[in-house]
């Protein structure tokens, strides 16, 4: 008996410590940025993030309403920036970390949906993420749920690169192995470099445009995601080139606010998609 309560004890005490390290996360309701927005995205939104952020490693979220309430008292959901004895007033009245602030934008049948959390003893923004939605509700679920698993995987990857003692340097957003190699193409008397391989898995539009925008590779940092007409000509030289998969792969030419062209490189064909699918990448840079 005295060892069962003893387990207890210990195990009881674990799960404090455990859930004292998380990072407490308040989630604050959604500012509708247009005023045509439904109740039902808002509470969408906010209730997608919050249950993602919760199942994140290393992270709590929680709302109530005596935290909007008090949020709202200092203004804080419409951007985040108050002075710093406020904030660390709303942290010791919260118990909050952090704060994650997000907004809806309503424009015809589509969404514009951006979050970021808000350090509340420092004042930073981190790990500002963006979406554009188009289709039904359950589009705007899939989304707040990558969205959330981005604002967690970065700060995530940030406090292990602070812990690392080698970086490395292999397929991340912010570097690529150095070794890489490069091809030289010429697309109308244009003559351009590409990385030999493509980024590992795929991604939606706005986090390949800044996965290139953010390369750093064989000594050169001015890479970008391929127009439309810029990957078609990569198509056309694949075999030469090489590397490539059968499958699609995305351009930076937008079709509308909220779909951009990708083109399959199994047989050429060029279609229109939403931001939101995943697909392979090639970064390139004009020589």
């Amino acid at each position: 008996m005295i060892k069962q309560i003893i387990v207890c004890v210990i195990f009881s005490v674990c799960g404090i410590v455990c859930f004292a390290q998380d990072k407490q996360v308040a989630m604050l309701e959604t500012v509708k940025v247009t005023p045509d927005v439904p109740v039902i995205v808002q509470k969408m939104v906010r209730g997608e993030l919050a249950k993602e952020i919760s199942i994140a490693k290393g992270y709590t979220a929680f709302s109530r309403m005596d935290i909007d309430k008090i949020m709202e008292e200092y203004n804080f959901q419409n951007s985040g920036f108050v002075n710093e004895s406020q904030r660390k007033k709303l942290g010791e009245m919260s118990g909050a970390d952090y704060v994650c602030i997000s907004k809806v934008t309503k424009e015809k049948n589509s969404y514009y949906v951006e979050a970021f959390l808000v350090h509340l003893e420092s004042g930073r923004i981190e790990n500002p993420v963006t979406a554009f939605v188009e289709g039904g509700m359950s589009v705007i679920n899939n989304t707040c749920k990558n969205l959330a698993k981005e604002l967690t995987k970065r700060n995530n990857a940030k406090t292990q690169t602070t812990k690392a003692t080698t970086p490395t340097s292999q397929n991340s957003e912010n570097n690529l192995n150095q070794n890489s190699s490069l091809y030289e193409f010429k697309i109308n008397n244009v003559s351009y470099h590409i990385i030999r391989k493509d980024l590992d898995g795929n991604i939606n539009w706005m986090r390949a445009k800044r996965f290139c925008r953010r390369l750093k590779a064989a000594g050169y940092e001015d890479w970008y995601l391929p127009s439309k007409s810029e990957l078609k000509a990569i198509y056309e030289n694949k075999e030469f080139l090489g590397g490539f998969k059968y499958e699609w792969y995305w351009s930076s030419t937008q079709y509308t606010s909220g779909s951009a062209w990708k083109i399959n490189f199994e047989n050429g064909e060029v279609q229109k998609h939403g931001m939101m699918g995943e697909y392979k990448v090639r970064c390139i840079r004009e020589k």
